[in-house]
């Protein structure tokens, strides 16, 4: 059920957040005063709907935990539209970098927390000297974050897998994510079981999922923003630091 791009970001040891399998089992149950008609079909065709809806996004904030291979466990904070990403990676005491992504490249720069983590020692003065303000390129396919950098591989990744887990829903697992109220379903077995949080509002819009069993870390994503303009400028090139292969800090 859930996204291939997002669980690559997500789960720990994993590079994609794969889709959870929803149920097909029975229906929700009778319609009861006050209840959200949306409510009243199986998780399959709630899942379904939010799905089919989804595909219909042509941009969407994405903010969450996530494990790199690289840098290991960061926050994560992207904007991603049709014409690229833009956001930032914040490891904490570690450090961090923005990104900007579109159709001339890929940029990151880091702050001095992320440059000092990765360069040792009096190398660690020079390096910050040298990228401090400033941007540099990196390999957009290879990096942790292309795939959530993709909008297309977010979003074909929204499907229904053709196996059922023989859940159900009841009208009191209504519960508020942000400001709207959503229904949570959840499906997949083992490690890969999931939950996400459907908007009750059209569109039916995935707001949050997470793994069904909470390992104790704070790996749940959220989605909002759908639709907002993503502008990703290029730096000028005064801004990008011109670095031979393998210089950046890493």
């Amino acid at each position: 059920m859930y996204p291939t791009s997002t669980r690559r970001a997500a789960a720990a040891g994993a590079s994609t957040l794969a889709l959870a399998t929803l149920s097909a089992c029975g229906a929700v149950g009778d319609l009861l005063p006050g209840r959200d008609p949306f409510l009243d079909q199986s998780p399959r065709s709630i899942a379904r709907s939010s799905f089919d809806d989804m595909q219909d996004v042509s941009s969407m904030r994405i903010l969450g935990d996530i494990d790199t291979k690289r840098f290991g466990r960061m926050r994560v904070d992207i904007s991603v539209g049709r014409s690229g990403c833009r956001g930032s990676f914040d490891a904490g005491s570690g450090g961090g970098f923005e990104l900007r992504q579109n159709a001339d490249g890929t940029w990151l720069r880091a702050d001095e927390k992320f440059v000092r983590a990765h360069v040792d020692g009096q190398q660690g003065d020079q390096a910050w000297r040298m990228f401090r303000g400033k941007w540099f390129v990196a390999d957009g396919e290879n990096e942790d974050f292309a795939d959530l950098c993709s909008l297309d591989d977010v979003l074909a990744d929204f499907e229904l897998e053709p196996e059922d887990t023989g859940e159900s829903v009841s009208s009191d697992d209504v519960v508020e994510v942000g400001d709207a109220e959503a229904i949570p379903i959840t499906g997949g077995r083992g490690r890969k079981r999931t939950t996400i949080w459907v908007s009750l509002d059209a569109p039916h819009h995935v707001l949050k999922m997470a793994p069904a069993q909470d390992a104790g870390l704070p790996d749940a994503l959220y989605f909002e923003e759908f639709g907002t303009k993503v502008v990703v400028e290029t730096p000028s090139k005064k801004e990008i630091l011109d670095l031979p292969k393998g210089q950046a800090p890493a």
